[in-house]
Formats: structure tokens, sequence, C-alpha cells
């Protein structure tokens, strides 16, 4: 099955109008998804200055449930912030996951959800969770 960028957006529970780029491929039976988010207007959490510019972009890799047979792969474009006031760096806020972690937000409801079932292990919902 082809996923559309409507759909994988959809999926993802995002906006067209929040989208900078969005594309998708295979590789090894692996779903990869690249996104960059659009710039939003932020302040600094630490001073709460404006004057902030772009320091760089990281990637990172989120592992994601998307499609619970097959592993999915959010290659993420993050913006990293530095405020010109007070010096300090930090991430753009995304809706995939916290701060420092790889697994996506999706993906940890999926995994709680399924281990409400009484006799599940994490052995049974190991596809829900592997990389």
């Amino acid at each position: 099955m082809s996923l559309t960028n409507e759909m994988i957006s959809d999926v993802l529970n995002l906006s067209q109008d929040d989208i900078e780029h969005l594309s998708s491929c295979r590789i090894n039976n692996t779903l990869v998804i690249n996104v960059r988010l659009k710039k939003k207007t932020c302040s600094c959490p630490n001073c709460g200055s404006f004057s902030i510019r772009i320091k760089e972009y990281k990637l990172r890799k989120i592992h994601h449930s998307l499609l619970s047979l097959d592993p999915c792969i959010l290659n993420y474009q993050a913006r990293r912030y530095i405020c010109s006031d007070g010096g300090i760096t930090f991430y753009e806020d995304n809706p995939f996951s916290n701060q420092g972690v790889n697994i996506s937000n999706l993906t940890i409801l999926n995994v709680l959800k399924e281990l409400k079932e009484p006799n599940a292990t994490f052995l049974n919902i190991s596809p829900i969770i592997r990389p």
C-alpha cells in the first residue's frame, strides 16, 4: 500500500499548514518518513526573550507505530535555537515525542494500551516497539 503525504499528515495529526517538508520511502521493509515543520514564533524558555535565531537543524530519529505491521522511523529535522540575550540553546516544540526520547508519544500510548490486556506480554507487543 502506498501512503500519500495527506494520509501521513493525517495519521501524524498534523495540518498541511504546519508542514514545511514531508516525504516517505520504504527501506528494507521499514517505512521512513522525513519531516520538517514550519517555523513558528517562539520565545526563550529561560528568559522569555523573542530575540532568538536558528542555530542549526538536528536530525532526530523517532521510532513511531504508524503501522503496526511494519517498523516506522520518523526522521524529524528539529530546529535548535539560540537566544541572543542569554546565549541559551533550545529545541522547538514538536508534536511527536518529548525531549530526549526517541520513541513517539503515540507508540508509548499504544504500548500502554496493549499492556492493559490481562495476558499481554512485552513479547506479544514487540511489533509495536521494535526499532
